[in-house]
């Protein structure tokens, strides 16, 4: 039986610490954003990071998933090394190439994607050039994580925060922070990560040549397949972008106080990202063991004990986020206050998101990528269509729930279908206590705005209480250490 080099314990660590460093900083920016950054400014900051988003995906064309999924389907290090070798280049030329014709519509871009009068060629061309630059940072973290390197990973991962983080605090102390100064930081933000990315990629390049002498630079029947699952999940991250974020822009064009609401909405939704402190552990440390499976058998057991372990303690987060999200409201300027009782619209939409992406493994296993695409698009075209009719009557109110109403029947078909398609027998009771529970905290929070000190130590108390109940749940049904223990077994 194959002995893991670094107990799984270390690695979850590894990744729990780097991923909440990193997530932390992105949080630590909000302060300072916020008392520089009008709503309307944060609103433009927010759209652009989702035309970002969606650019970053199409420079990729979904390879870096297919890395992710085919590289330890390799049969030795010659292939990985073909295999990486052909989705760098691949990925580099298709980005070079939409790079420049961004570059060349800057100007009807920026008109398209933001309702003002003024002119934003400028930071477009800035974000095409975050873009470019994130794209190779981008697949060296998934090369990293691939090869369980969570120390790297975690490292690389804060470079570019780190980076913004003190080009902000730099700009904001003397004055100079406004948001076209702010994307500056964010392109040489990107441009050192680059830089850095680099050096860890020779490591593992140099680590794959101790035994691989021969490879191919560019095997295009590789491309093929790699594009063939690739191409699947470029309109599957579309959209589950446009899930996350096109609501802002929609905002933007459709709600009675255009940017305003979109800065609102867009803030109030980060802080409830919060929850992904938390999924984003879950898709970095299992996602790559589970992959490596290959008795179905098993990977069913682990699948339910995750599903189980991830609804009960993501329930008891989302429960203290929501709590505290006026509390955490008090750090940031003043014009954000009205965000404080919506931070629940993103906290819901993470830990659904989550759930969805613990069921979807079973389609990975089964390497059915267009199913995976199959929810996302539909799920993103329901959002849509409920932004479009919501929006114009209940403004941020109608896309905070669109965006709940989207992520959830991405849970609800991927439950369905992946029981039809891999029998893992999850637990449907859990989807539907979780939410009823988050749901009543929601309103709660909702109905009761006032912020006091005997407020807070009681809203304390209680996070305490059932943070120690569930710990004590969680020991008592084993959830974690048999995760653990079933990897330590089988990898």
């Amino acid at each position: 039986m194959k002995i893991l080099d670094i107990p799984i314990i270390n690695r979850l660590l590894n990744y729990s610490w780097g991923t909440f460093l990193n997530k932390f900083l992105i949080f630590l920016l909000l302060p300072v954003i916020s008392h520089a950054l009008k709503p309307e400014e944060y609103a433009v900051y927010s759209i652009l990071l989702l035309f970002a988003s969606i650019a970053g995906h199409f420079f990729q064309m979904g390879l870096h998933q297919s890395l992710m999924t085919l590289y330890h389907q390799q049969p030795d290090d010659n292939a990985r090394k073909t295999l990486i070798s052909t989705t760098w280049r691949a990925v580099g030329v298709n980005s070079l190439i939409l790079s420049v014709l961004i570059l060349l519509l800057k100007q009807p871009l920026g008109s398209l994607l933001i309702n003002s009068s003024q002119n934003f060629g400028l930071l477009v061309s800035l974000t095409a050039l975050m873009v470019f630059l994130d794209v190779f940072y981008g697949l060296t973290l998934v090369l990293l994580n691939i090869r369980h390197q969570a120390k790297e990973y975690a490292i690389l991962g804060m470079t570019r925060n780190l980076v913004t983080l003190a080009g902000v605090l730099l700009l904001s102390i003397s004055g100079c922070l406004n948001i076209t100064t702010f994307f500056y930081i964010i392109v040489f933000a990107s441009f050192i990560s680059l830089l850095h990315s680099l050096y860890f990629f020779k490591g593992i390049w140099r680590d794959l040549s101790d035994n691989a002498s021969n490879y191919i630079r560019f095997s295009f029947p590789l491309f093929k397949t790699i594009l063939r699952f690739g191409i699947f999940m470029v309109p599957a991250t579309f959209a589950v972008i446009s899930l996350q974020s096109a609501d802002r822009y929609m905002l933007n064009l459709m709600s009675a106080r255009t940017l305003y609401d979109a800065g609102i909405y867009a803030i109030a939704y980060k802080i409830g990202m919060i929850m992904s402190l938390f999924t984003v552990v879950f898709d970095l440390l299992f996602f790559p063991y589970i992959m490596q499976e290959k008795n179905m058998k098993v990977v069913k057991e682990k699948l339910r004990m995750l599903f189980s372990f991830y609804s009960f303690s993501g329930t008891l987060i989302a429960v203290v986020i929501i709590l505290f999200s006026r509390e955490i409201f008090l750090i940031l300027d003043s014009s954000y206050k009205e965000g404080a009782s919506l931070v629940f619209f993103g906290v819901i939409s993470m830990y659904l998101r989550g759930m969805s992406n613990i069921l979807v493994l079973g389609f990975y296993m089964l390497k059915r990528s267009e199913v995976i695409a199959l929810a996302s698009v539909l799920a993103a075209v329901i959002n849509i269509v409920l932004n479009w009719l919501w929006i114009p009557h209940f403004g941020i109110f109608g896309a905070g729930f669109a965006s709940i109403v989207a992520y959830f029947f991405i849970v609800i078909f991927n439950f369905i279908t992946v029981e039809r398609a891999f029998k893992s027998n999850y637990k449907a009771g859990w989807i539907v206590v979780s939410l009823l529970i988050i749901i009543a905290v929601s309103y709660f929070n909702y109905t009761h705005n006032q912020v006091s000190i005997s407020f807070f130590a009681i809203k304390i108390g209680f996070s305490l209480f059932i943070c120690f109940m569930g710990y004590l749940y969680i020991k008592r049904k084993g959830y974690l250490n048999y995760l653990l223990n079933k990897i330590r077994q089988q990898v």
